[in-house]
């Protein structure tokens, strides 16, 4: 069963409920604990990828898992803040990017990060990321 990702509604695909970004924002609102899962379903690949660009191999992957689980944690005690028709994944990331830079300055690895920092490709795996930027470093 085949399945096409929008901004709204509900699809299923492989018998698994997946959410659109506007029906994920508007159940998330109403602290449904399912729909939070399905969001991490959704984007957990995506928050590792921003994590590792800048975080890379200076923190365990337990580090890396648990700043991970931080983004979404912070997501769901934000939801009331979420706004339809916003960009959901750009909210994310920007949660990401923050998440990771309060680590890293708590963790006095860096001073500070660049703001114009690139965000991960959303087509590569992790370990296509990983690997890309090992190739860039030689």
């Amino acid at each position: 069963m085949q399945s096409k990702a929008t901004n709204r509604g509900i699809y299923r695909q492989k018998e698994v409920l997946i959410l659109g970004d506007n029906e994920i924002i508007k159940k998330l609102k109403k602290d449904d604990t399912k729909t939070l899962l399905a969001l991490i379903d959704k984007y957990g690949n995506y928050v590792a990828k921003i994590l590792y660009s800048f975080l890379g191999s200076g923190l365990s992957s337990q580090d890396l898992e648990e700043i991970s689980s931080d983004v979404f944690f912070i997501i769901w005690q934000q939801r009331y803040r979420l706004v339809e028709n916003e960009n959901l994944k750009s909210y994310i990331a920007t949660i990401a990017k923050n998440t990771g830079r309060k680590r890293l300055k708590k963790l006095k690895i860096v001073e500070s990060l660049p703001d114009d920092f690139e965000i991960a490709s959303d087509d590569l795996t992790p370990e296509e990321t990983i690997e890309m930027s090992e190739n860039r470093k030689m």
